[in-house]
């Protein structure tokens, strides 16, 4: 009952906006002595009464005030699916008064209640209404403006597996809500801030999902170091440094899991090989498994027309799963010779396949 008692004070100050009115008046102190009797069902009845007498009445300051209350009403009672409600109206009364802080306020807050009710359309429907009005206001440079960019870079991160153009374009939108969030956060001098670190790593794993992998190494390591020896956010750190360090494998070359890879000849030459085929690695889950990535890491003998004429496994962590995922996959491959190079005189090569669990947002 202590969130009740806090809205003491809200209600008192709803007589600022009571113009003599003398049933508004007494609407008004019906509602502020439920309050303070911690009476939530009394205050429900009183709220709702006093509300749809403002509302009606165009009185935009009280019906606003008093919405936002019944926001938190709400959450008492266990009506979840009406706190985004009565935001949306709170939002409403504060852009008819044209004020902006409580309006972007309200708004936030009924993106943050119908992404809580599993609903992520209509929270980022909200979260963009408050992008504008932050911008309609000039305030696109205030700490509450990275916050919201902050909600609005985690609502357009897809799947982690999710390829194509829709997923990469939300994931470029990803980068520049979190860019943008960190320059605010820089601004203002809160670089040292928790949310920064998150949006370092968030920043690190749009980068990852588009396989830019030497930009997304700099914001994973800043996080990183930002967290470490933090017992609170062990696990993040652990999951970091994880993919560090496949990352950074793979750029030093010690992980070829990419689509161009290039084989030295018996006589001293390198000839690029291109994967015409492609079929997916299918991820070996089984019960038990860490949360360690995994490697699969074969040698592909070539055949005539590129075709796999032979897959043996030289290498599988943390289980013999992962190699043998990779074998069965790339036994249906096909590998092109960039240039006029038989694929069936090119001598036996190492391919590797680096693996991670899909990761939680």
């Amino acid at each position: 009952m202590f969130l009740l008692r806090v809205f003491i004070l809200f209600g008192l100050a709803l007589c600022v906006s009571l113009t003599g009115r003398a049933d508004l008046a007494a609407m008004n102190t019906e509602f502020n002595d439920r309050l303070a009797e911690n009476n939530v069902e009394a205050a429900h009845l009183a709220g709702l009464a006093l509300y749809t007498a403002a509302d009606a009445d165009n009185d935009h300051d009280v019906a606003g005030r008093v919405a936002y209350a019944m926001a938190s009403i709400a959450s008492l009672r266990d009506e979840t699916p009406e706190v985004p409600v009565w935001f949306d109206r709170c939002a409403r009364h504060y852009k008819a008064l044209n004020f902006a802080a409580q309006h972007v306020d309200c708004i936030h807050k009924a993106a943050l209640s119908y992404k809580a009710q599993g609903k992520p359309g209509t929270s980022r429907d909200r979260l963009k209404s408050a992008e504008g009005a932050l911008e309609q206001a000039n305030a696109a440079e205030t700490i509450v403006a990275a916050l919201i960019y902050a909600d609005l870079a985690e609502s357009y991160i897809p799947p982690q597996f999710e390829t194509g153009a829709s997923a990469d374009a939300d994931r470029q939108r990803v980068l520049d809500y979190t860019q943008s969030a960190r320059a605010i956060l820089a601004e203002h001098g809160q670089d040292g801030h928790f949310l920064y670190a998150t949006l370092l790593a968030r920043e690190a794993t749009a980068f990852e999902d588009l396989k830019r992998f030497e930009d997304a190494l700099p914001p994973m390591t800043k996080a990183m170091e930002m967290i470490a020896n933090q017992p609170e956010h062990a696990e993040l750190y652990a999951d970091l440094r994880r993919r560090h360090a496949k990352m950074a494998a793979w750029i030093s070359d010690e992980s070829n899991d990419r689509n161009l890879l290039t084989v030295e000849m018996e006589d001293g030459r390198e000839v690029t090989l291109k994967i015409k085929r492609r079929t997916r690695v299918i991820y070996p889950r089984s019960e038990g498994m860490s949360s360690e990535y995994g490697l699969g890491r074969v040698l592909i003998t070539l055949g005539p027309e590129g075709k796999v004429a032979h897959v043996d496994i030289v290498e599988s962590t943390p289980t013999p799963a992962f190699g043998e995922a990779v074998k069965k996959a790339v036994e249906r491959w096909s590998f092109t010779p960039e240039d006029d190079t038989p694929s069936e005189s090119i001598p036996p090569f190492r391919f590797g396949i680096s693996f991670d669990y899909v990761r939680r947002r």
